[in-house]
């Protein structure tokens, strides 16, 4: 990757997470990224949307420290429950709270409102480019990445 394209992804970066920041602003404080995972592994792994907290960190491949560090910021702002099971109680299940469920979707669609307004502004036939060109980034890196894990084998 030449230095111009490098320069170009950092420049995207920075610039996505500044509209990121910018959609958020005056919306429930919801630890977007933190509270979106939690919602997408309970509705992906969860049984009546709860999830045991053991999960999220084998789910995850985390640390239960450092899961069970988030969920306090989740909890402590309303986000989350946490029940024990009443038949076992080393275990302990976690859900979104109906605030937590309304701050994710409220982040959620200021989020999309973002990319839409972006994806208007690029037209529909740029955005048929770039996708097409990101799709073929996206092979690229994955065959690198695939390589590499070869070599280191």
């Amino acid at each position: 990757m030449d230095s111009e394209t490098y320069l170009m992804l950092k420049s995207l970066q920075k610039h996505i997470q500044e509209g990121v920041n910018a959609s958020l602003v005056n919306g429930p404080e919801c630890h977007f990224p933190a509270l979106h995972r939690l919602f997408v592994i309970i509705d992906k792994h969860g049984e009546n949307g709860k999830i045991a907290v053991k999960d999220i960190s084998i789910i995850n491949d985390l640390l239960p420290q450092s899961v069970s560090r988030t969920l306090k910021k989740l909890e402590d702002d309303g986000l989350i429950i946490r029940t024990t099971d009443p038949l076992d109680r080393r275990k302990v299940y976690v859900e979104l709270s109906e605030y937590g469920l309304q701050a994710h979707s409220e982040c959620e669609n200021r989020l999309l409102a973002f990319v839409t307004s972006v994806e208007q502004e690029l037209g529909a036939e740029n955005l048929n480019l770039l996708n097409q060109c990101l799709y073929k980034l996206d092979q690229a890196v994955q065959i690198v990445n695939a390589n590499r894990g070869e070599l280191n084998d």
